[in-house]
């Protein structure tokens, strides 16, 4: 939004609004995804490490929205950049998804001394950040390509869809490992 937009609130809020509903959506799919793994969700060895599984894949989306706004500003967005660019943001979101991951684990295994949550820790932060990495990235370039304002739309629907995938992946593995 312009220096001007911002300044009428009224019109900032209509224009921001409906970009955060992508944020209700998101948590009340998340809210549906933790029911339906509700044998694993509720397990005192995964329950206490759903806001830390998410908080990692948020943070690094929103980091990597920032990053592509960064490299976007004044160019016109390519299929062939952003296909070089994602690529490149899996394999740093696997970078950092496996070292978070890895801390995360040893600390779950010396706490709750269970090898099968500290495995389930570090996969899950690692495939959760490196696919949150590639979504935060690739959607300032789509939404551009569609016309439409990444500023403003690419930050909320990264965090929902950071969400879902990284529950799915981190629910999936749990009830793999830990049942």
């Amino acid at each position: 939004l312009t220096e001007a937009e911002q300044r009428r609130a009224l019109y900032a809020a209509r224009r921001r609004f409906p970009w955060l509903m992508c944020n209700v959506v998101g948590g009340m799919i998340a809210a549906l995804i933790a029911d339906a793994y509700a044998d694993v969700a509720t397990l005192v060895l995964v329950t206490p490490f759903i806001a830390l599984v998410t908080g990692m894949a948020e943070g690094v989306a929103i980091q990597s929205v920032s990053l592509a706004l960064q490299t976007m500003h004044g160019r016109r967005p390519t299929w062939g950049a952003l296909g070089r660019r994602v690529g490149r943001e899996i394999f740093v979101g696997l970078l950092l998804g496996a070292l978070c991951g890895l801390i995360v684990g040893v600390v779950a295994l010396a706490w709750k001394g269970s090898a099968s949550a500290g495995l389930s820790l570090f996969v899950g932060i690692a495939g959760g950040v490196a696919a949150s990495a590639a979504l935060g990235l690739a959607l300032p370039f789509l939404l551009r390509m569609a016309r439409r304002d990444p500023q403003v739309a690419s930050g909320p629907i990264a965090l929902a869809a950071a969400d879902m995938v990284t529950l799915l992946l981190y629910f999936n593995l749990g009830r793999w490992l830990l049942l």
